[in-house]
């Protein structure tokens, strides 16, 4: 950032970029959220293509600062609306047998995302033509999603049969279930319809009784931790006097065999006690990190924890 002079003194202003966007995450899983299950994931799954897509673009061409923050906060809307809503697609067209794998796979994508921008950033030294090259897979993404089902589940809360049945066969169809028309009719999804029309939720309706609140707001705080942990080491590449080329390409490398472990112990030992000893874990090899002296050693174990922190996002993934 010397192009704005972002040193010296207003060295605080570069590392303000992060805060930024994720002010414009937090925006984002509120507001995508709410408008996936208004108008359906489909739609404004393409929304958050094309606003990721936009702002990215914006964010490459910045004349100045505040430009650049802007932009880059609004791309953080939309990174949001993606994530979340992609994942939510992905389950709701899944059974429960398969759900984990399903996680797992989505987890591992963005592992390997992050691997593959280790090796784009060295090659391309320009930040304007970096962030062209990161957001240009919106390009490619919205083809494909011409070819996405909108979520049957969705379509039948929304009293929308014809719709859902139509997805349904089309599913049937790919997976060679022959027999999908006899056992799956118009009535018998008519019949799966919640009949009651008053039922439209809020965030609000997530403290109404004390069981969800109690749910609610442990998830709250485990996600911070896990957020606040995975970020804080993420973020600091430049922090472990390493290649940060090097050092990037790692952290997104070890967590592809913490996630494909996670895939084979989820359901033998369930997600609670998961849950539980990944995060002991996790602030018991934090702690100890505290005590190694700094250099290759401190290195290592800063992996270390960047590998449990890595499985706690995947099992809380597989509570949603």
């Amino acid at each position: 950032m010397f192009q704005w002079d972002l040193v010296c003194e207003k060295k605080s202003l570069n590392q303000a970029i992060a805060t930024f966007f994720f002010i414009g995450v937090t925006l984002g899983s509120v507001l995508f959220g709410y408008l996936s299950d208004r108008f359906g994931r489909r739609r404004i799954l393409l929304l958050a293509f094309a606003v990721t897509l936009f702002f990215g673009t914006m964010t490459a061409f910045s004349v100045s600062y505040l430009m650049f923050i802007v932009m880059r906060s609004l791309c953080g809307v939309g990174l949001t609306g993606i994530s979340i809503i992609s994942l939510i697609l992905a389950v709701e067209w899944t059974d429960v047998k398969h759900r984990t794998f399903c996680g797992t796979i989505s987890g591992i994508s963005w592992s390997v995302g992050y691997m593959v921008l280790a090796p784009l950033a060295y090659l391309i030294r320009s930040w304007h033509w970096l962030l062209l090259a990161v957001t240009s897979p919106c390009l490619l993404s919205i083809v494909i999603w011409w070819w996405l089902p909108e979520s049957s589940r969705w379509l039948l809360t929304k009293k929308k049969v014809e719709s859902a049945h139509s997805y349904l066969s089309r599913c049937a169809r790919v997976n060679g279930k022959k027999d999908f028309h006899s056992r799956i009719t118009m009535e018998i999804l008519q019949e799966s319809v919640i009949t009651d029309e008053s039922r439209n939720y809020f965030y609000w309706h997530l403290l109404k009784t004390s069981k969800l609140r109690r749910i609610t707001l442990c998830s709250a705080a485990v996600w911070f931790g896990v957020s606040f942990t995975y970020y804080g080491i993420t973020l600091n590449i430049s922090g472990f006097s390493l290649d940060p080329y090097v050092t990037q390409f790692m952290f997104g490398a070890i967590e592809i065999p913490a996630k494909v472990c996670v895939y084979f112990v989820l359901d033998r030992i369930g997600r609670r006690h998961c849950q539980a000893w990944t995060l002991i874990a996790t602030g018991f090899l934090i702690a100890l990190n505290a005590y190694i002296p700094a250099g290759k050693e401190r290195t290592e174990m800063q992996s270390c924890n960047q590998l449990y922190t890595c499985t706690e996002s995947i099992e809380l993934e597989q509570n949603q």
